[in-house]
C-alpha cells in the first residue's frame, strides 16, 4: 500500500509534503495525482485546509461567485 501525504497549505499557496514546492499535479494511469517535479502521489486536501482556503479567498470573489452562481440557476 502506498503511504499519501495531504498537501500543505501555506500563504494561500499549496504546497508539496514531500519536496516542498509549490503544488503542481498531475493524474496518472490509476487515477491519483502526483507532484509533477518530485512524482509522489498526494493524498486529497483535508477538511482543515479546505477551511483554511476559504477563509483565505476574498470576499468580493466570493460574493461574485454566489452572484453568477444564482444566475446559472435562473437559466
Amino acid at each position: 500500500m502506498i503511504s499519501m501525504r495531504k498537501p500543505l497549505y501555506e500563504n494561500g499557496t499549496l504546497i508539496c509534503p514531500s519536496c516542498k514546492s509549490v503544488l503542481l499535479t498531475e493524474e496518472n494511469r490509476r487515477g491519483e495525482f502526483q507532484c509533477i517535479f518530485c512524482k509522489e502521489i498526494i493524498d486529497r486536501l483535508s477538511e482543515d485546509v479546505m477551511k483554511k482556503m476559504l477563509d483565505d479567498f476574498p470576499s468580493e470573489t466570493i460574493h461574485e461567485w454566489k452572484i453568477e452562481m444564482r444566475a446559472r440557476s435562473e437559466r
